[in-house]
């Protein structure tokens, strides 16, 4: 039987075709680095270098996270009202979420999913008897209150995971008792053992849910890490001076290694500072940049970790930047600034 010739041609057409795609050069990805904070007072952000100011209408402002979702970016920050701060949250510089200026609130995060806007944030609160903070997640606006304003309580970030919402946090039970918390979907989890601790960040790998923190430890407060809710483990500074501060302020995780990051303070026995640290752990073992002395103010925000290595942003000695792992990069230029919140782009 002969051979179907119309069909041997279109065969020989339809690999023709397909070398003549496989030949075309790859498109080369590009990297966007955005930090988000503030700029002499007003809240700003910078996209590989160059700031983008947002509006506040004179008010003293500062960004707490920024989001990047196709071409629109979104940002939730700090604003100054008479009463105090409240938050404010902004898509492509035009502001779509306000809290009620008559409350005192203090944004903590942003998280963007699909159409869903979760912004977080701690409301002051009076509950007859003296003043407290409630942690609470607005999604689109709707409100929900984590605690119920019984005992003073904070957050410190939140991570969506599938349809499960998890918010990193703490409740005080007393004068020296502060329970490290995890709400998931508003249910609350204790991590920590009726020692004084806090829960400040989250990072979600695969089924496995890190939390970072800190708590009181031999030499004043050291970082905590659990991971799925297990016992901390605990993170030393053996080159800390025994008055000596953590504040964890990012954790990442890249496959078995996990980071976090902390602006470690150095205080004498009268908690004056004497020195301000950016610190980091990789798997517990301690790793530390340049430090600055206390008039210029170096304090670390959160982390990601990108192409073999950690990023976190920050103030750099009251400059806006962050670190390559060890290595100090400068992004604003003259004027005070810094910046909390650090994402990484590629495209």
């Amino acid at each position: 039987m002969k051979p179907n010739t119309l069909f041997l041609f279109m065969l020989l057409f339809i690999v023709a075709s397909c070398k003549k795609e496989d030949d075309k050069p790859s498109k080369p990805k590009v990297t966007d680095i955005y930090l988000a904070g503030s700029f002499n007072s007003e809240a700003a952000y910078w996209k590989n270098g160059e700031m983008v100011k947002i509006s506040s209408a004179g008010q003293y402002s500062a960004l707490v996270s920024i989001i990047v979702q196709g071409n629109d970016v979104y940002t939730l920050g700090r604003i100054s009202h008479p009463k105090g701060p409240a938050f404010m949250c902004w898509k492509n510089g035009v502001t779509i979420y306000e809290e009620d200026a008559s409350e005192i609130s203090y944004p903590k995060d942003l998280v963007v999913s699909g159409n869903d806007i979760y912004i977080l944030a701690d409301v002051a609160f009076f509950n007859g008897t003296y003043g407290v903070y409630k942690p609470t997640v607005w999604k689109n606006g709707l409100k929900k209150e984590l605690t119920d304003g019984s005992q003073n309580a904070g957050s410190g970030s939140m991570a969506l995971h599938g349809n499960d919402l998890y918010v990193a946090g703490y409740i005080q039970r007393s004068n020296v008792i502060r329970d490290a918390i995890l709400w998931k979907n508003g249910n609350p989890i204790q991590l920590s053992n009726g020692k004084r601790a806090e829960a400040d960040v989250i990072a979600i790998q695969g089924n496995d849910v890190y939390v970072a923190g800190s708590g009181l430890g031999s030499k004043y407060n050291t970082a905590l890490v659990w991971k799925n809710q297990g016992v901390a483990d605990s993170l030393i500074n053996p080159n800390a001076p025994y008055f000596n501060t953590a504040y964890v302020t990012g954790i990442a995780v890249n496959g078995k290694d996990v980071y976090v990051g902390a602006t470690d303070v150095n205080t004498d026995s009268y908690f004056n500072v004497n020195m301000f640290h950016y610190l980091y752990w990789k798997n517990g073992v301690t790793l530390a940049s340049n430090s600055v002395h206390a008039d210029t103010y170096t304090g670390s925000g959160t982390a990601c970790y990108y192409n073999n290595s950690l990023y976190v942003a920050g103030s750099l000695g009251g400059t806006a930047g962050y670190w390559k792992d060890q290595e100090a990069v400068y992004i604003a230029g003259q004027g005070t600034s810094g910046a909390s919140d650090i994402l990484i782009v590629e495209h």
